[in-house]
């Protein structure tokens, strides 16, 4: 399937180099990933956060905020709330592992701002 496909392209960017290419059309990229997540079918919905939760680091921090912005202002609810079990599991898991655990930092003020991972461990030895 396509979604197969650009699951496959994102893990191979990711295990070669970690960055996307700098010709990567995001703004296209974007506006299909916003069609389908505000479609009805429920495995394409699946799909589509499966790829985000797995590859989110890939994108830049403006990208990123770009995604969580659509996501809280026009799809929460819908998405936390859906009929579909796996729908509502891949969204949950992407808010708790994805947005809220890697940005639950206190120290920081803007949470898709590039910086280096806060470790409280290191900290304590500085």
């Amino acid at each position: 399937s396509d979604v197969y496909k650009r699951q496959k392209w994102f893990s191979r960017i990711a295990a070669q180099s970690g960055l996307l290419p700098t010709t990567f059309d995001y703004p296209f990229f974007l506006q299909g990933m916003y069609f389908v997540l505000d479609g009805e079918h429920a495995l394409c919905i699946a799909e589509t956060l499966l790829i985000l939760y797995n590859h989110f680091g890939l994108f830049p921090a403006g990208i990123r905020r770009e995604i969580a912005e659509y996501i809280f202002s026009h799809l929460f609810f819908r998405l936390f709330l859906h009929w579909s079990v796996s729908v509502r599991q891949v969204f949950q898991h992407f808010l708790l592992f994805r947005l809220y655990h890697n940005y639950k930092s206190p120290l920081e003020n803007d949470p898709f701002e590039e910086r280096p991972t806060y470790d409280p461990i290191m900290q304590e030895l500085v």
